[in-house]
């Protein structure tokens, strides 16, 4: 599938008051399938929809586009050409776009889209994107990228077209909790990592994973040792170990979804002597046996492409409550 605007045109970017703000947070909330939720409050959803736009928005500091810029050295852009921006698309409804490059990849640019609505159609994209286009022609991007509910039409119609890129997968902590354990002979355990020695051998672990699906190298990062080090300050950071032996590590922190308390896993990842004996869902059922009772929710954003840990979290129970499509785009228009 293929969206080709048409020569279109931008707004200027638009003073964001509280009210408007309000429309974008309620709006990615609409972006969930919320019949998992025992319990949901709006309120304390919106609060955190909010904190995650005006992040979006500190990316226009000035100290980070100027950074930006000299990291990804295109040709012909500026610091000011890595501004997100508001865009009036017709009366009362606007988006929030900016450029991203997926894994840091100047090759691999796309159109970051934040609507203060919902889209109900493809052709309804499209409109938007031939309002946009043309600001963001200097990247070349190949792609839109935005998030819909899996429960939604639209979304149920690009998935027999495109793959979802990251999906929300998502557990209650105490559902999770009953279905059935996986029964397995070997002796399976998760032994805590109180220190930063994990890292070269993780950073290994990684090498030899790329090495084997050079495809998700841009995707399927390494967490940042900053990622990781808050994971071992939640004290959720662990290795796996089978019987005895050093299998792998698995990763989580603090992190709510819609305000709601939640563990985000960060990472489950095996050495390749052990993969292909079905440990990743038994190593995943242990770290949600230990986590505090407090906790409501498991939750993880993984890339489609990387099969098995979606198997994996479905295995265990978790539900896909959101999509991110990536829509290829051509700017092949004048």
């Amino acid at each position: 599938m293929v969206i080709s605007p048409e020569i279109g045109h931008y707004e200027a970017e638009l003073f964001l008051n509280q009210e408007q703000k309000f429309k974008f947070a309620s709006a990615a909330i609409k972006t969930f399938d919320l019949s998992l939720f025992e319990k949901f409050d709006f309120n304390e959803a919106s609060k955190t929809m909010l904190s995650e736009f005006n992040g979006l928005l500190n990316l226009n500091n000035p100290d980070t586009m100027l950074r930006r810029f000299h990291k990804m050295q295109i040709d012909g852009t500026a610091p000011e050409s890595y501004r997100e921006h508001a865009f009036k698309i017709s009366e009362g409804k606007h988006v929030l776009a900016g450029i991203r490059h997926a894994g840091g990849n100047k090759e691999k640019p796309f159109i970051n889209i934040w609507p203060s609505y919902t889209f109900t159609g493809l052709q309804e994209i499209r409109d938007m994107y031939q309002l946009i286009a043309r600001h963001f022609d200097v990247f070349r991007p190949g792609y839109l990228s935005f998030w819909l509910s899996p429960a939604t039409n639209i979304s149920k119609e690009l998935e027999k077209q495109v793959d979802p890129c990251l999906r929300y997968l998502v557990g209650s902590r105490s559902k999770l909790l009953m279905q059935a354990s996986f029964s397995k002979s070997l002796e399976v355990s998760l032994i805590k990592i109180k220190d930063k020695s994990y890292r070269e051998w993780y950073e290994k672990l990684y090498k030899d994973f790329h090495s084997e699906n050079s495809a998700l190298k841009d995707w399927v990062p390494v967490n940042d040792d900053e990622c990781m080090s808050q994971c071992m300050s939640d004290g959720l950071l662990y290795y796996i170990e089978v019987n005895g032996l050093k299998a792998g590590l698995i990763a989580g922190m603090k992190k709510p979804l819609l305000g709601m308390s939640a563990i985000y896993f960060t990472e489950i990842l095996l050495s390749k002597e052990f993969k292909g004996q079905n440990l990743a869902p038994v190593a995943q059922r242990k770290f949600i046996e230990q986590l505090p009772e407090d906790i409501e929710l498991v939750w993880g954003t993984i890339d489609s492409k990387n099969i098995s840990s979606t198997k994996t979290a479905f295995r265990v129970g978790r539900k896909a409550i959101r999509n991110e499509f990536f829509l290829p785009v051509s700017l092949n228009h004048y």
